[in-house]
């Protein structure tokens, strides 16, 4: 471990920042091949493949690394020796740290449309199936007259999505949710949020101690049926109201349902399927 500390000094001293990163990255690799290691260089969205195509100097600024392995211990000494390089060249770039002095992950959850269209949300990575376990349903009217997936306390649980975002702070990260939602900033617990603490308690706060993840953020709005907020629709409800749309309406409706990922399983979904033949893409 100290020989490999020693190795990454070394290469920070003479190394650019993209090529430090890399070093860092194959020294790693290659001193504990056991290991799962996922690394990417984020920004705006561009992978760490991305980054060094563009030759982005600023990237380490965004430098993220998620190890996981069969010894927790050495893991931890691992983390702790890699981030001790590469914290104080992130701090000239004045990004966001925890208490403990790295960059802060803050991961989003998604759903439903955020997964193919995130518009605004400043990504800083891809989407991935391993999130945690939420009561989500078809069960939220949109603006555009699709049933949509959200929260709800009659739902069974199934596995989100997740991706980091690229936001300084928890609060720069509920901005951006909010406005890429397009819910106004009157609307209070609309956006949910959670900092991940030292001792994790709860289901969630586990699942993200597990990945690194420093903060979670999410789009929080109820369930929506006859212009009510907050009411849950039943299935059948839900198989009348899809089935009595017509033209564009429907045909919107029809999309969104089709790509929602076939990971949200919902008891919604399977007697939609079965009643109307939507079936996902």
């Amino acid at each position: 471990m100290f020989q490999l500390l020693g190795d990454i000094a070394d290469e920070r001293r003479f190394c650019t920042p993209l090529s430090f990163s890399e070093r860092c990255y194959q020294l790693l690799h290659s001193s504990f091949p056991s290991l799962i290691i996922r690394t990417g260089i984020c920004v705006a969205g561009a992978s760490f493949k991305n980054a060094s195509q563009k030759n982005d100097l600023s990237a380490i600024g965004k430098f993220k690394t998620i190890v996981s392995g069969p010894d927790r211990r050495r893991d931890d000494s691992m983390w702790q020796c890699f981030r001790s390089i590469c914290v104080p060249r992130c701090q000239t770039l004045r990004i966001g740290f925890n208490r403990e002095g790295a960059t802060l992950n803050i991961a989003c959850l998604g759903w439903g449309s955020l997964l193919w269209e995130p518009g605004s949300l400043p990504l800083a990575g891809e989407w991935y199936g391993d999130g945690p376990a939420l009561p989500i349903e078809f069960c939220r009217v949109g603006d555009g007259g699709e049933l949509s997936t959200a929260i709800c306390m009659n739902a069974s649980a199934v596995k989100v999505s997740w991706a980091l975002l690229d936001a300084p702070t928890v609060q720069a990260a509920c901005a951006a949710l909010r406005a890429r939602e397009q819910i106004p900033e009157q609307r209070e617990g609309a956006v949910g949020s959670l900092l991940v603490l030292r001792t994790p308690i709860g289901p969630l706060m586990q699942w993200a101690a597990e990945r690194r993840i420093d903060a979670v953020v999410w789009t929080a709005l109820p369930p929506r049926f006859a212009d009510i907020e907050g009411r849950i629709l039943s299935a059948d409800d839900a198989v009348a109201y899809l089935s009595g749309l017509t033209g564009d309406t429907r045909e919107h409706a029809r999309n969104y349902f089709m790509r929602v990922p076939e990971q949200i399983d919902t008891p919604y979904r399977r007697i939609i399927k079965r009643q109307l033949g939507w079936h996902s893409e």
